[in-house]
């Protein structure tokens, strides 16, 4: 019996033990897996930084290519830089030299236009400016012609006789009931006679420009008998 017990429990131990042993399986599985895929990702990337670093190395020879060319452009006009260089040297040479009396006479001819514009210019400025006053006043004497023109009238509020004689008012009692119906009948007459006056002639009365003064109301008068 002792030995089918001991036999039972190192059974059950190494159920347990495989038990534990496949669960390790199964996780180094989904390890392995894992590992897989980041292999495969590091294999692309592989990729594709070689497929980028060709590029680069592509666009580094084409650019050594174009300066080359341009270093080749250069020194070719370098070179007929220099050639136009030593022709226009062999050209000045062949030229006759100067004679230091023409020289001496072209300078002297130079300084006498310099003054003769200097001279001329010191005469214009005095000219100009005269122009310039004449010009002004003129315009002044113009446009004082146009306003007398436009505003000169006969019958004028301004050529009144200022020397006139003012006109003698004298006081009368008012009565204090009817002094404002006076005064509205006395307004509207004024206005009537002044439209006739518009409607009949188109001169200017001097007399109607003078107000006339009107009567003094009831306690205006109170007041200044108070």
């Amino acid at each position: 019996m002792d030995d089918r017990e001991d036999l039972e429990r190192q059974i059950r131990e190494l159920q347990e033990k495989l038990v534990k042993a496949e669960r390790r399986l199964a996780a180094l599985r989904e390890r392995s897996k894992l590992l897989r895929m980041q292999y495969d990702d590091s294999r692309q990337r592989e990729h594709n930084t070689n497929e980028i670093i060709n590029e680069l190395l592509e666009r580094q020879r084409e650019l050594n290519v174009m300066l080359n060319r341009a270093n080749i452009m250069l020194n070719r006009a370098q070179e007929a830089m220099a050639l136009t260089s030593i022709e226009l040297n062999e050209m000045a040479k062949s030229l006759p030299e100067p004679k230091k009396a023409e020289w001496a006479e072209r300078v002297a001819k130079i300084n006498e236009l310099f003054k003769k514009t200097g001279i001329q210019d010191a005469e214009l400025i005095p000219i100009a400016s005269s122009a310039e006053t004449d010009a002004d006043f003129s315009e002044s004497d113009e446009l004082k012609k146009e306003s007398e023109e436009a505003f000169a009238k006969e019958n004028s509020i301004w050529n009144l006789d200022n020397n006139r004689d003012p006109r003698h008012v004298e006081a009368y009692p008012v009565d204090d009931t009817n002094d404002a119906s006076e005064q509205d009948t006395a307004a509207g007459q004024e206005v009537e006679t002044t439209a006739s006056s518009d409607d009949a002639t188109d001169e200017v009365d001097p007399e109607s420009l003078i107000f006339h003064p009107r009567p003094k109301s009831w306690w205006r008068k109170a007041i200044g008998q108070g």
